[in-house]
């Protein structure tokens, strides 16, 4: 409930919206940046923090 209402209040203020965690994980897919570990946050139910990579070709 929490995560739904959060999006219907972006959508209003912002015109935009949340994002489910598979469409953010295809985007940086599609960017070339991999996910490294996911947060969640015991006190903010539905919100996760993505910890994600660049390659670095120079690094082996």
């Amino acid at each position: 409930m929490g995560v739904a209402l959060i999006d219907l209040t972006y959508l209003i203020t912002l015109g935009g919206g949340t994002l489910d965690l598979d469409a953010v994980n295809r985007w940086l897919g599609d960017a070339g940046l991999s996910t490294v570990d996911t947060k969640r946050f015991r006190r903010a139910p539905g919100v996760k923090l993505q910890l994600v990579e660049a390659p670095y070709p120079d690094r082996n």
